[in-house]
């Protein structure tokens, strides 16, 4: 503990908790001998690397009443609705890169293509980032994990305990400290969707208190993305389940003999098996959609064509059967208003869908953060078409931060 709250005296970082369960079974029940279910909370710290603390510092505290006064004035004041539905050509044009390159991996990244002798030519290579976060040595993140606090951090109470223990721990409860807080500081949380909801609410109550710490106004409460990709998957799982006679998940996860996977659970090791179906899932759907449009009876067959027609039919296989607007045609189209085929429909809305995600997932991985802003407006909609009203205004309340509340350094 000493290291971090030395870490942290002229940094700045965050901080992330979540609920910790510990169940302790006994097998010899006695009177004074019996099963026990803790609720505990565990934190860590987290201190961006490659920059100055001092110089942070000095940002911080000139950002402060900038950050406060931003907010209050955007709090007045909502984006475009429209700014969810249509999105800005530039954004657009990134967002189809992105999938049709996503697109080519599942053919590039086959068996078949494993000697493919144009691999490295510049028309396979990915779309350059948007706003990518800087890596090295010298960006390393530093960690340190906060002492488990004995807290249910699930109501407004267990939240109100939880704060007030991490700042003790870190050694920043003393009266200066606190002042500290309120007027040059403020520390961006990070959890889970009920923890996010849970500060918000206890800021909205306490908004009469006598000074910014008691408001909260130093707490600056961010859903963790994590949370968010359990969610879009959740989502799918939901919406695309289907059955064993179907043509949904089920049936595939019947022909993969994946157990475990029929209904939606928080615990356990749930999310990691449906993460890694759907990506089995999405290879074998899109290694077909190649098949079909490349005329061919196996993937070797297409290792003769040049990068330029690979190009070419990944952007067909895009606009045709990954994209909404390919649905509505074929709708349109459709002799007397019917819709045609419906296996094929479920499929372009499934290929529609699960392009999401993995933009997301990859997104994450590499620490682009312009191409996670771009998805916003988009699981937006998934959210609210899927039925999660929790995570469409999570995803709504971030975007009006965005746009309206956050001064450009809190960006």
């Amino acid at each position: 503990m000493d290291a971090a709250c030395s870490a942290v005296e002229d940094s700045t970082f965050l901080i992330s908790y979540d609920n910790v369960n510990i169940p302790k079974r006994v097998f010899s029940m006695r009177t004074d001998h019996g099963n026990h279910f803790y609720s505990a909370c565990a934190g860590t710290i987290w201190i961006p690397g490659g920059s100055s603390p001092k110089g942070m510092t000095r940002i911080q505290e000139a950002m402060n009443g900038t950050y406060q006064q931003v907010r209050w004035e955007g709090a007045k004041d909502k984006f475009d609705d429209m700014s969810i539905l249509v999105q800005e050509p530039v954004v657009l044009k990134r967002t189809r890169a992105q999938a049709v390159h996503r697109i080519l991996l599942f053919l590039l990244d086959s068996p078949a293509f494993s000697k493919y002798q144009s691999r490295n030519d510049s028309l396979l290579a990915a779309p350059p980032p948007v706003n990518q976060l800087p890596c090295g040595r010298e960006h390393i993140t530093k960690q340190f994990i906060l002492r488990t606090a004995d807290i249910d951090e699930s109501s407004y109470e267990g939240n109100e305990r939880v704060i007030k223990e991490w700042i003790k721990q870190l050694r920043m409860d003393s009266p200066e400290d606190q002042e500290k807080l309120a007027t040059s500081q403020f520390i961006p949380v990070v959890g889970d969707q009920l923890t996010v909801d849970r500060l918000r609410g206890m800021a909205k109550y306490r908004h009469e208190d006598i000074n910014g710490f008691e408001r909260l106004d130093w707490v600056l409460p961010v859903f963790g993305w994590f949370h968010l990709v359990m969610q879009v998957a959740n989502s799918l799982h939901h919406q695309y389940l289907g059955t064993s006679a179907g043509i949904g998940l089920q049936r595939a996860f019947d022909l993969l003999n994946r157990k475990g996977l029929q209904s939606v659970q928080t615990k356990g090791l749930f999310w990691h098996h449906l993460d890694e179906a759907l990506w089995h899932v999405g290879e074998g759907s899109f290694r077909a959609c190649w098949l079909s449009i490349g005329n061919v009876n196996g993937l070797e067959e297409l290792t003769s064509r040049a990068p330029e027609a690979l190009v070419s039919m990944a952007e067909v296989i895009y606009d045709t059967l990954a994209l909404c607007e390919a649905l509505m045609r074929k709708t349109h189209q459709a002799h007397g208003g019917e819709p045609g085929d419906a296996i094929q429909n479920q499929m372009i809305m499934f290929h529609t869908d699960l392009l999401v995600y993995f933009e997301l997932r990859d997104a994450i991985r590499v620490g682009d953060v312009g191409r996670m802003e771009d998805l916003l407006p988009t699981l937006a909609c998934c959210f609210a078409g899927g039925s999660n009203p929790r995570y469409t205004a999570e995803v709504l309340e971030l975007l009006q931060s965005i746009h309206r509340e956050w001064p450009h350094e809190v960006k």
